[in-house]
């Protein structure tokens, strides 16, 4: 089932009375605060420019919340892990705070060990080792006032590292005048698979919020720097960024003007190199050859969709061996390179259609 959801962080704050005059708006920081935090996933409204979360996309498996004071060290740390997905007695003192959720992180990534808000935000985290298709590594972070007295509630959004590229469709079409591939039969036109390459491996965990590190790791990086001339390398068969066809049936057999109906997401660190940019590519069968079509993206940000809904097959790709590698010789510019640029906003998945048009389709 397709799911909206959003990741609430609340908190209840009692704390001990200061001494402080009875015309004072805010009193310094100081007497101590017991927080109770749980995290609720709802079923929030859609929100214009966004796109719903899908299977286990917004699964919470670790919460860790770290409350910062107005000078950014560290204030108090709690975490939680379990069904009830709730953090109960965590100490602090009244002020004006910064209350940071980090959700999904795995225990290397040491972020009890964090002192100061700033070093949290510049730590990196790992693409490939933090992240699978049902546990995604997400951040949040709030500022708040938290009075001395009566019960403080507070929600902080939090957003997905990683990227998601999704494409709804492939249609074949050839164009009129290639007779010869517009008379072949739907068995001599197949669409094989689905992946990723130049996928950044690694970011920093205030990626959502701003500022994200220059990328030195990479997953199925095509020009390797370490090989001269550049060598072929292996694609990377993750399930976060590979996605063979679904062949049951023979759907994903085309007649001409037939069409691949089948929704394949895959994911990303964000990437903003302008040499080494994340391409989806889509490899077909055509005549007993294989044929890829790369899609470059200008830029990947943290928790964006980028969607295609219909991807229309007009004439022949790169010829390839159809093997497991990518050889430099084969992998040459992308059929189609789009720019784009949105406002961010926040939760769920921040939605950028692709194409000319920013509809969605793209003709090939």
């Amino acid at each position: 089932m397709q799911m909206k959801k959003f990741l609430l962080v609340t908190l209840a704050a009692a704390a001990a009375l200061l001494a402080c005059s009875k015309n004072s708006t805010e009193a310094p920081e100081g007497g101590q605060s017991s927080l109770n935090v749980r995290i609720r996933a709802g079923n929030p409204g859609t929100k214009a420019g966004t796109t719903v979360s899908e299977n286990d996309e917004a699964k919470v498996s670790r919460i860790e919340v770290l409350v910062f004071n107005s000078g950014g060290g560290l204030d108090a740390y709690k975490s939680s892990d379990g069904s009830g997905l709730k953090v109960e007695g965590i100490s602090t003192s009244s002020g004006s705070k910064t209350v940071v959720a980090v959700v999904n992180a795995p225990a290397s990534a040491k972020i009890n060990e964090v002192t100061d808000i700033e070093a949290l935000r510049g730590k990196t985290s790992l693409f490939k080792a933090d992240n699978d298709p049902d546990n995604f590594v997400m951040y949040g972070e709030k500022s708040v006032y938290l009075t001395p007295t009566g019960t403080n509630d507070v929600s902080v959004d939090v957003s997905r590292l990683a990227a998601r590229i999704r494409i709804d469709k492939v249609t074949r079409k050839f164009r009129s005048e290639m007779s010869g591939l517009v008379d072949l039969p739907a068995s001599e036109f197949e669409v094989v698979r689905f992946y990723l390459t130049n996928v950044a491996d690694e970011v920093n965990y205030g990626s959502p919020v701003g500022g994200a590190v220059a990328v030195s790791n990479w997953l199925t990086d095509e020009t390797p720097h370490n090989a001269s001339p550049a060598a072929s390398v292996a694609i990377d068969k993750d399930a976060l960024v590979y996605s063979p066809a679904k062949a049951d049936g023979g759907a994903n057999l085309l007649a001409q003007n037939g069409e691949y109906s089948n929704i394949h997401r895959l994911y990303a660190y964000p990437n903003s190199s302008t040499s080494q940019i994340t391409k989806l590519v889509v490899e077909c069968k055509i005549d007993g050859k294989y044929y890829t079509y790369p899609i470059a993206y200008e830029e990947l940000k943290s928790n964006y969709s980028y969607e295609i809904r219909n991807l229309t097959v007009t004439r022949l790709g790169h010829n390839t061996d159809g093997d497991d590698n990518i050889d430099p010789d084969e992998q040459v510019d992308p059929i189609v390179t789009l720019d784009f640029d949105c406002e961010i906003v926040v939760n769920p998945w921040n939605l950028v259609l692709m194409g000319p048009d920013g509809d969605g389709n793209i003709t090939i």
